[in-house]
């Protein structure tokens, strides 16, 4: 009896220089899209406070 599920269990990691380089982009380019995100929501809700207050919104 062969134990395959063994192959892609949980919490198996590779360590090496490659996967740390990979993880450390990830995580970067992760935090890039949740500031542009921010940024993006942020202009999203200056421009309907605008609109508001030109439409004569107090």
């Amino acid at each position: 009896m062969t134990d395959h599920g063994r192959l892609g269990r949980v919490g198996a990691q590779a360590s090496g220089p490659i996967e740390t380089a990979r993880s450390d982009h990830l995580f970067q380019m992760y935090i890039a899209c949740s500031y542009l995100s921010k940024l993006t929501n942020d202009e999203k809700t200056q421009a309907r406070v605008t609109a508001f207050e030109q439409a004569g919104g107090q």
